[in-house]
């Protein structure tokens, strides 16, 4: 059935038909049209952000955590550029986030308007902008073209692997009328990827079938579209021992009997050996990014390479040989591959009980100082405690800063209870975009683990949370450092520390001030009682953790390596020669 209706309109229209039920961002002039529809719409929740890059990490958290695009909107010029980093970051994630941006009505482009972004002499180009870090990016200068670049945007954003993308649509056209003609996702785009190479799939199973010490290795392509169930399903099948890379950490419970770890260059040191010694490695939906797989390390996988399962075919071979390439639906091929196993009656040689003395050799989860008293607090004790006061359902987002390393490390994470990031390493990511978690989980309490550069950069969105009342907690450690910058300096440049210590506020003050609750934890005996406290206050709260500032994050010998990477050496200084014997003391 055909309606007359605003542009404006007919995209609301798209996003409800496509199960969009919030959008963030901020509005602004030339897209008030558009925040005019969404207001009037009874089916999707507009959340105001506090700046336009969170409102983008908010739209990728939501995504990830829900299944479904994350939409975020703003206006032209200013605030059409303040996006790229959260576009960015979905963009290396392969995470599907669709920007609509406003521009100038199309009959003053060129004429020196306020905020224009056309790439006009004088003028940035927003949409130009946005081509390095997106599937697509559109200037839509039609009114009868935004419904079919509307839908147009979720057959992209959606396609595998996923990516973001940008509309840009000046605000007279937002106003035309057009005719709207209700259709189905189906009718314009794939809903449903089930691409298996069965050929291949037979052929991972048979290598597999003969393995004596398998490993899988799961990537963050397995996040989304999420193979939570697939992943958990071959493991219980045939129980193959499992590690985690960064992102994909928890996809699978890392209290599960045949989880190793996490793989990374700061994360266990059990996948690592384990690898060493398998026979035959399935690499799940990974791009083996330089500190997933210990500085390249070679010896990682097995000498004729891995069996790489993965719906990005660019990235197959091309850090590590290749076995056997498996191109295809990851949720797809791992149900097939676990058919395939369970027809051959395979189960792995490697029992539970054998991991459970591995791990024993290891500081798996159990490092010393996980039960430390000492003041100031050790990352590691706020850690084992958050682990134990997580209810079911509650999440982790974790930022980057020196507190990624130790939540990576010390976090042990549930099933679906953690979300963190690495390859483009933007800080404050977590800080800005737990919101955005919060939303996607309702009622369920997040704890965002952030230093406290990322909260300075990025915690005005406590005030977000606060406007929605949403049970959003940032533990915020306060060591009054930028200290991955601060390590770095220390180690290779003979301890000349340059703008990478800070003033910090009193976060908890800061909570009180802005409507939340506000605690300060100096001790390790408090971290109990703030956790509860915050966690069944049913709104937001900042935790302001006093952490030992000289702790270094967990250390192997390679970690040391990836100072060369900028050409610089380890020298010799108090702060490397105790990372040394951090380095001898770990297991």
């Amino acid at each position: 059935m055909e309606e007359k209706m605003r542009a404006c309109d007919a995209l609301v229209r798209v996003l409800v038909g496509e199960g969009v039920d919030v959008v963030f961002g901020i509005p602004g002039a030339h897209i008030l049209p558009f925040f005019d529809a969404l207001g009037r719409s009874s089916r999707i929740r507009v959340v105001l952000t506090r700046h336009e890059a969170n409102a983008a990490y908010m739209a990728r958290m939501y995504a990830r955590a829900t299944g479904k695009p994350g939409v975020c909107a703003g206006t032209s010029g200013p605030g059409s550029v303040n996006f790229v980093p959260g576009i960015a970051e979905a963009f290396v994630e392969q995470l599907p986030v669709i920007l609509i941006t406003g521009q100038v009505a199309t009959g003053i482009i060129g004429m020196n308007a306020d905020q224009e972004g056309t790439g006009e002499p004088g003028t940035p180009d927003q949409v130009a902008l946005y081509r390095s870090m997106t599937r697509a990016s559109s200037l839509v200068v039609r009114a009868d073209a935004v419904v079919r670049k509307a839908r147009e945007a979720f057959r992209l954003a959606l396609g595998e692997p996923c990516a973001p993308v940008h509309l840009c649509i000046p605000s007279d056209i937002q106003c035309q009328e057009v005719v709207y003609e209700a259709m189905e996702p189906s009718g314009y785009r794939v809903t449903s990827f089930d691409l298996v190479d069965q050929d291949r799939v037979e052929a991972a199973a048979e290598r597999l079938s003969r393995a004596r010490r398998p490993a899988l290795i799961i990537g963050h392509r397995a996040v989304f579209p999420n193979a939570s169930s697939e992943l958990e399903g071959l493991v219980e099948q045939c129980g193959i021992p499992f590690a985690a890379t960064v992102v994909a950490k928890g996809l699978v419970s890392e209290r599960h009997p045949m989880s190793l770890g996490v793989l990374h260059l700061f994360g266990h040191r059990l996948p690592e050996r384990y690898l060493r010694e398998a026979d035959c490695v399935v690499a799940v939906g990974e791009s083996f990014q330089e500190n997933a797989c210990n500085y390249y390390e070679r010896e990682l996988i097995p000498a004729e390479g891995v069996i790489h399962v993965d719906s990005c075919h660019e990235q197959i071979g091309k850090i590590y040989p290749v076995a056997l390439a498996v191109p295809g639906s990851i949720r797809s091929t791992l149900r097939a591959l676990t058919q395939a196993l369970s027809r051959r009656g395979y189960r792995s040689p490697v029992a539970p009980e054998e991991i459970a003395r591995l791990k024993s050799g290891t500081q798996h989860f159990s490092e010393p100082d996980a039960g430390s008293d000492a003041v100031p607090i050790k990352p590691q004790r706020f850690l084992a405690e958050l682990a134990r006061a997580l209810p079911e359902g509650g999440a982790v987002a974790a930022d980057i800063g020196m507190n990624f390393f130790w939540t990576l490390r010390y976090f042990e994470a549930a099933q679906g209870s953690y979300f963190g990031t690495w390859a483009f390493q933007p800080m404050g990511v977590a800080a800005g975009g737990a919101v955005g978690l919060s939303l996607a989980r309702p009622g369920k309490p997040v704890v965002c683990i952030c230093g406290d550069g990322a909260m300075q950069m990025n915690g005005m969105e406590l005030m977000t949370a606060v406007q929605y009342s949403l049970p959003v907690t940032w533990a915020v450690f306060d060591d009054s450092r930028l200290n991955m910058v601060y390590l770095a300096q220390g180690l290779s440049y003979s301890e000349r520390y340059v703008a990478s210590e800070i003033r910090n506020p009193d976060f908890a003050a800061w909570g009180r001030a802005a409507g939340a609750l506000g605690i300060r934890v100096e001790r390790p005996e408090q971290i109990a009682p703030a956790l509860a406290e915050a966690l069944g206050c049913g709104g937001p709260c900042i935790l302001d953790v006093a952490i030992d500032p000289d702790e270094l994050p967990p250390l192997k010998p390679r970690s040391l390596l990836m100072a060369r990477r900028t050409g610089l050496d380890i020298c010799d200084s108090k702060i490397a020669s105790k990372a040394f014997r951090k380095v001898l003391d770990e297991r």
